[in-house]
């Protein structure tokens, strides 16, 4: 019997020692990787959202991280904004805005992000929820 709420995912683990980062979507949104040589790929896959239907099963996909490459996974409330002239900045405009920030050459400063985030919106506050999680890959280690 289905139920009738369900909660949306992205669940991963990194090999600390290879550097395989392997993720799995359950409806959940996709993840950005950032290259250390500047290159920022949208990786993403499919799966129906957690306490839908029971007895499912999900699939891993796998990326090859390098000392230097990072990866973030947000909530929908990065990209789902509006401008004063009610245009959609979408996930495109969210990597035009981590490369104005000279992301991954610099370090995200969160607080900027926010401010060019709150910039395009001509807002004193994002109306929605805004969630970022950044794992950076140093080699054998995560920071």
């Amino acid at each position: 019997m289905p139920f009738k709420r369900g909660s949306r995912w992205v669940c991963g683990a990194v090999d600390a020692h290879s550097g395989v980062l392997e993720l799995c979507w359950a409806g959940g949104p996709l993840a950005l990787i950032a290259r250390a040589g500047g290159g920022i790929e949208k990786v993403s896959g499919s799966g129906t959202p957690l306490g839908l239907m029971e007895g499912l099963t999900y699939k891993i996909k796998s990326f090859a991280l390098k000392p230097g490459d990072a990866m973030l996974v947000f909530t929908d409330g990065v990209f789902e904004i509006h401008s004063a002239q009610n245009t959609l900045l979408e996930v495109d405009g969210f990597i035009n805005i981590l490369r104005e920030l000279n992301y991954p050459a610099i370090s995200l400063d969160f607080r900027l992000l926010e401010e060019k985030l709150l910039e395009f919106s001509n807002d004193i506050r994002l109306p929605d929820d805004l969630t970022i999680i950044e794992m950076a890959y140093a080699g054998g280690a995560i920071r």
